[in-house]
Order: C-alpha cells, then sequence, then structure tokens
C-alpha cells in the first residue's frame, strides 16, 4: 500500500544469510475519471497513481458505483461488473484492443475497441452471443473503418445488428462516460 507503484516483487534466499528482493514497477492498464482526476490501475487494479492527464494506452473504465480510492489501495469492482468486463475482454481481446467500457448503465452498456468502433451491447441479456456476433463483426471490417455497432436489439430469435460508418470522437465517447 506505502509503495503503489511496486508491481510484482519476488523473493529469493541466497545461501547462507541472505534475502534478495526483486520489486518490478507497476505498469498501467486501465483507469477511471472523477472529478477530473485519473485513477491509473495496474493489472491487478491496484491504484498506482493519480494524474491530471489521461494515461496513454490504458482502458478506460466507467461503472455504475462512486469511486472512493486512493494510491496503493486494491479496485474492488463488483461481482456483476468484473463478469461483464471478463465477458467483454476475453473473447474481444483476441481480435482487437478494447480501450474504454462503460458499464455506469445496466441497461446500456457500451465499449469502444481500437479507439474507433463504439459497441452498444444494450443490456446483458445474451451477453456472450452479442460479444461473438461483434468479434465476427469486427473481423470482416477493413482496418479503417470507424463507426457504431448496435447489438442492442440482438436476441437469440434475433440476430441481427447493424453498423453505421460514421466519425467517431474518442474524446467524446470519455467525457459522456466520466462522471
Amino acid at each position: 500500500k506505502n509503495l503503489p507503484l511496486s508491481g510484482e516483487i519476488t523473493v529469493e534466499k541466497v545461501f547462507p544469510d541472505t534475502v534478495k528482493l526483486i520489486v518490478k514497477t507497476a505498469v498501467p492498464e486501465y483507469y477511471m475519471v472523477k472529478d477530473g482526476s485519473y485513477f491509473v490501475f495496474d493489472t491487478n487494479f491496484k491504484c498506482i497513481e493519480t494524474a491530471s492527464e489521461p494515461p496513454e494506452n490504458c482502458m478506460l473504465i466507467k461503472t455504475k458505483n462512486k469511486l472512493k480510492i486512493k494510491a496503493g489501495e486494491i479496485l474492488k469492482l463488483d461481482d456483476a461488473d468484473s463478469k461483464i468486463m471478463d465477458e467483454i475482454l476475453t473473447p474481444v481481446c483476441k481480435t482487437a484492443k478494447v480501450t474504454g467500457v462503460d458499464l455506469s448503465d445496466e441497461l446500456d452498456i457500451k465499449f469502444i475497441v481500437d479507439n474507433r468502433v463504439i459497441v452498444q451491447l444494450g443490456s446483458t441479456i445474451d451477453i456472450n452471443y452479442k460479444i461473438k456476433h461483434f468479434v465476427a463483426m469486427y473481423e470482416k471490417m477493413s482496418d479503417s473503418a470507424k463507426g457504431i455497432a448496435n447489438l442492442k436489439g440482438w436476441t437469440s430469435t434475433n440476430a441481427k445488428a447493424t453498423f453505421r460508418d460514421v466519425k467517431i470522437d474518442v474524446e467524446k465517447f470519455c467525457e459522456m462516460t466520466s462522471e
């Protein structure tokens, strides 16, 4: 807790009477926004710093829960948010990079991929199938495609999604999803 920038720590015993500590620096992976400050987290959701600018190459996370955390503390996502994050990240990250996730409204879940495609999932109903459908769509898109993939109406009996090729504003997505 007192060393928020520390990452993985390995302890080795060097005989006869020495202990060796190997400390790796924490790698920024995620961030959340509150009151104009950016809380940066490592892969284990430990808050490693508070910044005045959004960190580069990190995923924005927005949840419905109020953020109350200090550097060195572990972020506790509720079980529902953790499950949704896993359901989104596991299949999508095999194909693309998720750069932002908005879980603030359980009926309007959305995320952004490669800073160029906003994915509107709607509710968690059939979320695994919606994600699989999106991954299949994304694999067929050109590398220059930008827009909004809408899977809100996707159901097991109506497996349809739309893609609107429109200019998206990543900054607006981040503002829209920050507190």
